[in-house]
């Protein structure tokens, strides 16, 4: 998604990632997320047994095809309300302590 939106909404993030056009956002299990080497037998783990939940963050180049060979990529139209919603669902799914915003 484009970052600005959401770094507008959750100003940490445009302090983490600075000067990026889109971030990747997600959610799930720590242990899937945090294994450098998903593979499927940790794939079928992350479905049965949960280790804590994270939220996946990353900064995403304006040519998302370097990173993502294999990936099918979907350009999604949103109407504007739409876009706000999601961006408002996303910005509320983070954890946050009372200071910070």
């Amino acid at each position: 998604m484009p970052a600005k939106a959401m770094q507008d909404t959750l100003p940490k993030l445009q302090q983490r990632f600075i000067d990026t056009p889109y971030l990747e956002i997600g959610w799930g299990d720590k242990g899937f997320y945090s294994n450098q080497r998903n593979n499927h037998r940790l794939n079928t783990k992350s479905d049965v047994l949960v280790s804590g939940s994270v939220i996946h963050a990353v900064a995403v180049p304006e040519n998302i095809e370097v990173i993502s060979t294999h990936a099918k990529i979907e350009k999604l139209c949103l109407t504007d309300k739409a876009y706000a919603s999601l961006i408002q669902f996303i910005a509320d799914s983070f954890y946050r302590t009372s200071n910070v915003k």
